[in-house]
């Protein structure tokens, strides 16, 4: 599964290279945490605006930078929670550690070959 956009990372490289490239993903994962810390205040609190919220800011920062499966995983969690589907909410909600780590891994990989 391909859990990055190649191109739009690329482009962003190749546009401002590796070196200032770096600190925007450093930036994307320090927000990550904070919406998912958020996020799962939102599921414990049964709070499906909030979740709702938290969701689209995290489906917003991943698609801007190509993070599409993260994006698509918040989509998910954000159309759960507008249709008052917490359970659909948290069962999506605990796959998105797993797509955060293979999306981290697959950037990584692509700065290291840059």
């Amino acid at each position: 599964m391909t859990m990055i956009d190649d191109e739009q990372i690329s482009m962003l490289i190749e546009g401002a290279g590796v070196d200032a490239v770096r600190p925007i993903l450093e930036a994307y994962w320090e927000s990550n945490d904070e919406l998912t810390a958020a996020l799962q205040q939102g599921l414990d609190a049964g709070d499906t605006t909030d979740i709702a919220a938290s969701a689209h800011g995290l489906k917003g920062s991943s698609a801007n930078l190509g993070a599409i499966v993260v994006a698509d995983r918040a989509k998910e969690i954000e159309l759960a929670a507008k249709a008052g589907d917490i359970g659909a909410a948290k069962a999506a909600f605990d796959k998105l550690a797993a797509d955060i780590s293979a999306t981290k891994e697959a950037f990584d990989q692509l700065l290291a070959a840059a």
